[in-house]
């Protein structure tokens, strides 16, 4: 299982399916929402996971350095490393953007984008 910790050593290819696998298993969003809006999206939130907090170890998370700052901001704050970085975003934009029932033509359009191996979701 890849963590912040392993992210470094870790193939694109392993880290979009880690997420990808993820995402379709939880089929849910980890956010809050009133009504049709959306309050805020969460790495972790009970249960739930984003796209980029399953990979983030029991160990490395921490609700107050993270919750509520994109990935974006967290590479900024040297909270996590660089490493696939485009790619963690895309991945985050899938789950925070786009609805449950859309997420396998999603992750294989960012597959493409990032010439990964997209053929495991047809299974």
């Amino acid at each position: 299982m890849i963590t912040l910790k392993t992210l470094p050593y870790a193939t694109a290819q392993e880290v979009f399916e880690q997420v990808a696998n993820h995402l379709i298993k939880q089929n849910a969003k980890s956010q809050i929402t009133h009504g049709q809006e959306i309050a805020e999206c969460f790495y972790r939130l009970d249960t739930l996971k984003c796209a980029a907090g399953c990979l983030i170890g029991e160990d490395e998370y921490n609700e107050k350095r993270m919750e509520g700052k994109n990935w974006d901001t967290l590479l900024m704050r040297g909270i996590v490393p660089e490493n696939h970085d485009d790619l963690i975003c895309d991945l985050q934009k899938v789950h925070d953007k786009k609805e449950t029932n859309t997420w396998k033509e999603e992750l294989i359009k960012v597959a493409t984008e990032h010439n990964l191996d997209y053929s495991f979701l047809n299974n």
